[in-house]
């Protein structure tokens, strides 16, 4: 901890989740100085679920097994999770109904060789979990799937409110700012926009 730089070591000091993004996401290589939240949710980001591109093989500065589909498997998850048009922001979504999106929309499931799905791989990487509900009157149990860290689904969130060109001023600042007192998520998301503008 002694070896952080000083803008780490405030970030984590702070903050126990941040200690171990820190740690976790500069494992292969030195944190630099003037980290920011910013940059280290950008670099656990993009080590626990790099970019997708074919032929793009892992390397040292990416968390291990990677599987295609994982950003877009994300990307869907974050759609099912945040529904901005009908303002309806939820944590969790039956894990059943993402499996059968992913799959209609043709994100790489089924392996012949052994791989893991997106979906197992992010659960192994600790990115997503799975909750379970048993219901009064109904046999079995539900499964249901969100993030592990609810940062880092507002740092998904505000990446998709990016890509969909929202802005982090005037009428849609202020709109979700709104959203935002409703649900936690969408506040985090709002806060994570602004920084990303920076």
């Amino acid at each position: 901890f002694s070896e952080l730089p000083r803008q780490a070591r405030g970030l984590a000091a702070r903050n126990p989740l941040m200690l171990r993004l820190v740690a976790q996401a500069f494992m292969t290589q030195d944190v630099p100085e003037g980290v920011s939240s910013l940059v280290v949710f950008r670099r656990y980001f993009d080590f626990f679920v790099p970019p997708d591109a074919k032929g793009h093989a892992p390397t040292p500065t990416q968390a291990e097994p990677t599987t295609p589909g994982e950003r877009r498997f994300l990307a869907l998850l974050v759609e099912q999770l945040a529904d901005l048009k009908n303002v309806l922001v939820r944590r969790i979504v039956p894990s059943d109904d993402l499996i059968t999106a992913a799959q209609q929309r043709g994100i790489p499931w089924d392996s012949h060789d052994g791989a893991l799905n997106p979906y197992e791989s992010l659960i192994n990487k600790g990115v997503l979990q799975e909750f379970r509900s048993v219901e009064p009157g109904r046999p079995g149990t539900t499964k249901f799937v969100g993030f592990v860290f609810d940062r880092m689904f507002e740092f998904v969130l505000a990446e998709r409110l990016r890509s969909e060109h929202y802005e982090a001023r005037g009428a849609d600042l202020e709109r979700l700012v709104q959203l935002g007192l409703d649900s936690a998520a969408l506040w985090g998301a709002a806060r994570t926009l602004v920084l990303l503008e920076v």
